[in-house]
C-alpha cells in the first residue's frame, strides 16, 4: 500500500485523533486511548503519525510507543476567520451563528483535505471516529454506530443533517470500514449502500 510498502520502507499510518478526551462523547476517547496504546506497542516496522487537536495536539502522548508521532491537526477555517477579522469578531459574531445555521439548514457537506493529510508522508489513514475528511490517501473509517438514525430524538438537527452527509460518505469512499458488530455491519450495509465484503 502506498509507496513505502513496495520500496522496502516501513508502511506509515495517520491515525485521525482531532478529539479532546474531555470533549468526547460516549467511548471515543477509550477507543482513541485503547488503539494508540496498542498500535505504540507493537514491535513491527510499522509507523503511526498521530494527528491530535490543533489547540490541544498531545493529549494521547502518555500513550505513545517509540513508532509513533503527534502532529497538530489543522487549524479548522472558522478559527482562520475569527483570526482574520481580529477585533470585528464582536461585531460579526451574530451574523456568524445565524449563518452557520442557514448552512446547516441548507445541508453540510463533507469536509474535503485542503492537502494537510497528503502532506504528512503517510500511506493510509485511518478515522477511527465518525469524523471523515475526502482525501487522496486510502482510508479505514469507523463510524461506531448509525445511533442518529434510530434515535433521532437525541441529536440536535445540525448534528442530524451533520451525520447524513458524513457518514454515507465516510463509508462509501473508505476502502475499509471498522464497526464492532455484526448487527452495526448489518445497519452499515443497509443505510450506507456498502458493500458487505
Amino acid at each position: 500500500m502506498g509507496n513505502r510498502a513496495h520500496s522496502g520502507r516501513s508502511l506509515c499510518v495517520a491515525i485521525n485523533a482531532q478529539i479532546y478526551d474531555r470533549d468526547a462523547v460516549g467511548g471515543v476517547a477509550s477507543v482513541l486511548v485503547g488503539l494508540v496504546g496498542a498500535l505504540g506497542a507493537l514491535d513491527g516496522p510499522e509507523e503511526y503519525v498521530i494527528i491530535g487537536p490543533w489547540q490541544e495536539p498531545n493529549w494521547l502522548r502518555p500513550h505513545l510507543g517509540p513508532n509513533q508521532r503527534i502532529v497538530s491537526g489543522p487549524l479548522p477555517p472558522y478559527h482562520r476567520l475569527k483570526a482574520i477579522l481580529g477585533p470585528l469578531r464582536p461585531v460579526v459574531g451574530k451574523l456568524g451563528q445565524r449563518l452557520s445555521r442557514a448552512v446547516a439548514a441548507s445541508g453540510i457537506q463533507v469536509p474535503v483535505s485542503d492537502g494537510f493529510y497528503e502532506g504528512l508522508g503517510c500511506d493510509v489513514i485511518h478515522f477511527p471516529y465518525q469524523r471523515f475528511v475526502i482525501c487522496r490517501l486510502p482510508a479505514i473509517y469507523n463510524p461506531h454506530d448509525l445511533q442518529h438514525l434510530h434515535f433521532p430524538e437525541f441529536f440536535r438537527p445540525d448534528t442530524l443533517a451533520r451525520r447524513q452527509a458524513v457518514y454515507p460518505a465516510g463509508c462509501r469512499l473508505a476502502q475499509t470500514v471498522v464497526v464492532e458488530s455484526r448487527w452495526v455491519k448489518d445497519d452499515v450495509v443497509k443505510h450506507c449502500g456498502v458493500d458487505p465484503e
